[in-house]
C-alpha cells in the first residue's frame, strides 16, 4: 500500500531588521517516518499493517487477583501493551511495583508503554519509581509524555499530574505537544493520558466533566485527533465523538473511552454524563486494531463477566482551518526585543479575502532563549489568533 500524502498549510516568518516577512505555503508531504518523539530525539521502529494496541489503567493491587486475571487476557492478545495510569497500588512505589505489578503484567513490560496517573505521584513528586520500573517506556524521566508512532497510527502519551508536570495553556508540555501534532500530521491519531475530560460519576449528583483537562482536547480538536483513552474512574465508558466542549460531532468529534479496568477496583456509574454510550462496572482489557484509515475496538471481560462492547470507526481530517493555494495568513510586523515580549497576530483569510473563524493556528520560533505563548483560542470572528514571543537572546528569529 503506498503511503498516504496530506497536504499541509502553513506559515513563515522571517523577522529581518524589525520587520516580518510572510511567506504562505501549501505542501503535498509524506506522513513521518515511524519514529519515537521525545523532545528533540527520535529513536525509528519498523511498524507494517494494522497494529494490536491493547490495555487498561487502574491495574496492580495485592489485596486482591483482578490483575491476573486481565493479564491471562492480555496472554492470547498478541500486540502493544498500553497502560492508562494508577497501575501500581496503592503508592506507586518500588515495592508496588515489585509485588503487586510485576508478578501479573510485569511479564508484557517490554511491549508496553505505560501512562502516569495520580498515584505514581503518592509517593514520589517525581513518580521516580515509576520511571525505573518502566523506563523510557513511561516516557523521558521526570516528564512523562512522548509518542510513537504505530502502523499508519500516530499515539501520544500525555502526562496529566498538573501539580508536578503542568500541561497548562503555554506550559512547557503544551507547547510540546502542539509542535508534536503538527510534525505528525497522520489521518489517524489516538492520544492517552489518565483522568479524563468528560465521564459519568459514581455520586449522582457529581460532576461529569473536567474543565482543567479541555486545553487538551481543544489541542487534539483543532488537530483532527481521532481517540482519546483515559482511566481514574474504575470503570469502562464510550462516549460519541464530541468536540472540546461535550457537544456531538460525528465528522470531527474525538471518541472518549475509558478503559480504568485493570483490576484494582470497579464502580458502577450514577450520574450518567451526556453523550455517554455504554457504561460497566467490570474488569477487563480493550483491545484496539489501528488500520490505515480506520480502528476497531473491543472490550474484552474477565471470565464470569458477561458485558462486551465492539465496534469500528473511519478516522477523520481535522475541522475547519486554513490550506490550499488560495488561502492566505497574514501576520502583523512586529520586533522582539531582549526581554520584552512582542505579540504575534495572525489574520486567517479564505481565497475571497473573508476572515476564517475558528482556525487553529500553531506558532513555533528557531533560536534559543525563546519563551513562546501559543494563541488561547482559535480564530475569532474576524479571524484573528494572538500569541506572544519573547526572549532573553537578540537574534534574527524565524517564526513557522
Amino acid at each position: 500500500m503506498s503511503p498516504r500524502v496530506s497536504r499541509v498549510g502553513y506559515l513563515k516568518v522571517l523577522a529581518v531588521a524589525g520587520v516580518m516577512v510572510l511567506v504562505t505555503c501549501t505542501v503535498d508531504r509524506e506522513p513521518l517516518a515511524p519514529g519515537r518523539l521525545e523532545g528533540p530525539r527520535f529513536t525509528l521502529q519498523s511498524f507494517q499493517g494494522p497494529q494490536i494496541f491493547v490495555g487498561a489503567g487502574d491495574i496492580a493491587s495485592c489485596v486482591n487477583d483482578n490483575d491476573a486475571a486481565t493479564a491471562t487476557l492480555i496472554d492470547g492478545i498478541a500486540g502493544t501493551v498500553f497502560t492508562a495510569g494508577d497501575d501500581a497500588y496503592p503508592n506507586g512505589r518500588a515495592v508496588d511495583y515489585s509485588n503487586c505489578y510485576d508478578p501479573t503484567w510485569g511479564r508484557f513490560k517490554a511491549r508496553t508503554w505505560a501512562v502516569l496517573g495520580n498515584h505514581e505521584y503518592d509517593s514520589s513528586a517525581t513518580a521516580q519509581p515509576s520511571f525505573d520500573y518502566f523506563g523510557d517506556r513511561a516516557g523521558p524521566a521526570g516528564l512523562g509524555y512522548h509518542s510513537i508512532d504505530l502502523g499508519a497510527w500516530h499515539v501520544i502519551f500525555l502526562n496529566d499530574n498538573g501539580q508536578f508536570v503542568p500541561f497548562k495553556a503555554g506550559s512547557v508540555q503544551d507547547q510540546w505537544l502542539v509542535a508534536d501534532l503538527a510534525a505528525h500530521p497522520n489521518l489517524c491519531t489516538l492520544v492517552i493520558w489518565h483522568q479524563p475530560a468528560f465521564f459519568s460519576n459514581k455520586n449522582p449528583t457529581g460532576a461529569t466533566s473536567d474543565p482543567a483537562r479541555k486545553i487538551f482536547w481543544d489541542r487534539l480538536y483543532a488537530a483532527g485527533v481521532d481517540v482519546v483513552l483515559n482511566g481514574h474512574q474504575h470503570q469502562y465508558e464510550r462516549f460519541l465523538p464530541m468536540t472540546p466542549d461535550g457537544v456531538v460531532d460525528q465528522d470531527h468529534g474525538i471518541r472518549e473511552f475509558i478503559v480504568a479496568t485493570g483490576g484494582e477496583s470497579t464502580g458502577q456509574p450514577q450520574n450518567i454524563a451526556p453523550n455517554s454510550v455504554v457504561q460497566a462496572s467490570t474488569f477487563g482489557v480493550t483491545k484496539f486494531t489501528l488500520k490505515d484509515g480506520g480502528y476497531d475496538w473491543q472490550y474484552i471481560p474477565i471470565p464470569g463477566q458477561t458485558f462486551t462492547d465492539a465496534g469500528s470507526a473511519s478516522c477523520h481530517d481535522a475541522p475547519g482551518g486554513v490550506s490550499g493555494d488560495q488561502s492566505t495568513l497574514v501576520v502583523a510586523p512586529t520586533t522582539v526585543f531582549t526581554n520584552q515580549a512582542a505579540t504575534i497576530t495572525v489574520t486567517a483569510k479564505d481565497g475571497n479575502g473573508n476572515p476564517v473563524a475558528g482556525a487553529f493556528v500553531t506558532l513555533a520560533a528557531t533560536g534559543t532563549g525563546n519563551t513562546l505563548t501559543q494563541p488561547a483560542a482559535y480564530t475569532d470572528a474576524n479571524g484573528v489568533a494572538t500569541g506572544t514571543l519573547t526572549s532573553t537572546v537578540t537574534e534574527t528569529k524565524t517564526i513557522s
